[in-house]
């Protein structure tokens, strides 16, 4: 006789256990408060009483919403998800949604800069920004990786800067994908390396925001078509 409450909540404190990303553990509240608060107005107290039906109405309450389609996909993938998990703690003694499905969202198209784009991007960048830029246009490190990235992860042969060892940059010092990789290290990237290799964070400067927040207003001042559609994720997809 567990309610959706206790379960919601037992869910929860399993997931934290876990050790999932902060990322991640933020989504799954938000989401488990939208199945609450759905309960709560349907007068569903206990997780038992929560039945192929609802879930569907669950769904239809999310797009009245206005939810975009991703959120709406995670939030009922997550509540079917938690069902389960509950069943097979034991926590509810039948599972009702065996049988539900339900057609996945569609990525919409991403924007992605050209080469001539990042190029421009990085002349006019400051500081460490035209370095940051060109790891990720001509390197394809995420932002995190960015921000993590070290010395000693920079590989030299000779007096030349060969390879990046990416190897954080996510939660838990490892990557988002937790492998690790290495990147050959491209002409653009090595005409704005330090000369002398040095110690510690490679761009102590840089942080996710402040760099997102900059490369808004340098899209626009570069007089790029629709500048505050792009981000920081957009010199990923020129690099793939």
């Amino acid at each position: 006789r567990m309610t959706i409450d206790e379960m919601a909540e037992k869910y929860f404190e399993a997931v934290t256990i876990k050790g999932a990303a902060p990322k991640t553990i933020r989504k799954y509240y938000a989401d488990i408060n939208k199945l609450k608060e759905f309960c709560r107005q349907t007068n569903i107290r206990q997780a038992r009483h929560f039945l192929e039906n609802d879930f569907y109405a669950y769904r239809k309450y999310l797009m009245d919403k206005q939810y975009a389609d991703k959120t709406v996909q995670g939030a009922v993938v997550l509540a079917k998800q938690i069902f389960k998990w509950a069943w097979k703690q034991k926590f509810i003694m039948m599972y009702n949604l065996e049988a539900v499905s339900f057609p996945k969202a569609k990525a919409g198209p991403q924007p992605c800069f050209t080469t001539t784009q990042v190029n421009a991007l990085i002349k006019n960048g400051v500081g460490e920004e035209p370095l940051a830029f060109a790891l990720m246009g001509y390197a394809g490190l995420r932002i995190g990786e960015v921000e993590q990235l070290r010395w000693e992860d920079i590989i030299v042969k000779g007096k030349k800067y060969t390879m990046i060892h990416v190897r954080r940059g996510g939660s838990n010092g490892t990557t988002k994908d937790k492998d690790e990789r290495f990147i050959p290290i491209y002409p653009a990237i090595a005409e704005l390396m330090p000369k002398k290799k040095g110690t510690g964070v490679l761009l102590p400067s840089i942080k996710a925001r402040k760099l997102l927040a900059r490369l808004k207003n340098l899209c626009a001042a570069c007089k790029f078509d629709n500048p505050t559609q792009y981000k920081l994720h957009s010199f990923r997809h020129h690099f793939a």
